[in-house]
């Protein structure tokens, strides 16, 4: 693993994205939804990963200010739900927008993923705090059968969950507690972020046509916009 080499070259990929969205008048750029994430992979293992993420946060947020001046947004994956109220600090001046990711989250555990993402919220708020980034926003969400056992992060595993169980995101029993999902997300807890993504599996993607004309997700985030 050449550490100069892959940090030379993803600090050149963001920025050519960066001029891009700057010459189409892109009003957000993410650097990365999940900066440790992205440090992460097979062949960084034997890498300090938490200085490779502040050493990555720094080094894009600054490359990609030399081309871009629209709203930077950048994420963490790794933070622990039951973190609030400790002292976080990242290296994420001169970003405008911090995110966070929601993945893999049983369909059968309601209250447990509300609080997760509550809790998320504020710790993420907190980080921001520090570095005077004011906005929060879920970069990802994702509720999956409760049958269903893959890691986000195996990407090989994620892949092959989608191509292979499909049928089980179309069970009364899902479909039921997806809906009640969103619906209790973006009237409880959305409120108190700044804007989201929603990414299938489970997102709105995962609606089926028939569904929309008789679903509550989208007047639901019709009322959150």
């Amino acid at each position: 693993f050449n550490r100069e080499k892959f940090i030379q070259t993803n600090k050149e990929m963001i920025k050519a994205y960066a001029s891009f969205a700057q010459q189409n008048k892109v009003p957000m750029f993410t650097i990365s939804n999940e900066i440790d994430s992205f440090v992460g992979i097979r062949t960084v293992q034997t890498v300090d990963r938490t200085k490779l993420t502040y050493d990555l946060s720094k080094e894009f947020i600054e490359e990609v200010r030399k081309v871009y001046d629209g709203k930077v947004i950048i994420g963490l994956a790794g933070v622990e739900a039951d973190e609030v109220g400790e002292s976080h600090y990242y290296p994420f001046e001169g970003a405008n927008i911090i995110c966070f990711s929601a993945n893999a989250m049983p369909d059968d555990t309601l209250e447990a993923n509300l609080q997760f993402i509550r809790n998320v919220t504020i710790i993420m708020k907190e980080i921001g705090q520090k570095v005077g980034i004011k906005e929060v926003m879920l970069c990802e969400i994702t509720l999956l059968p409760a049958e269903i056992k893959v890691d986000p992060t195996d990407t090989e595993a994620w892949v092959k969950m989608q191509r292979e169980q499909q049928a089980l995101f179309n069970t009364p029993s899902y479909r039921k507690n997806r809906d009640e999902f969103f619906h209790r997300f973006f009237t409880e807890v959305a409120p108190e972020l700044s804007g989201m993504t929603l990414a299938p599996p489970g997102g709105s993607f995962s609606l089926r046509e028939d569904e929309l004309s008789e679903s509550t997700f989208l007047e639901d985030l019709d009322n959150w916009r």
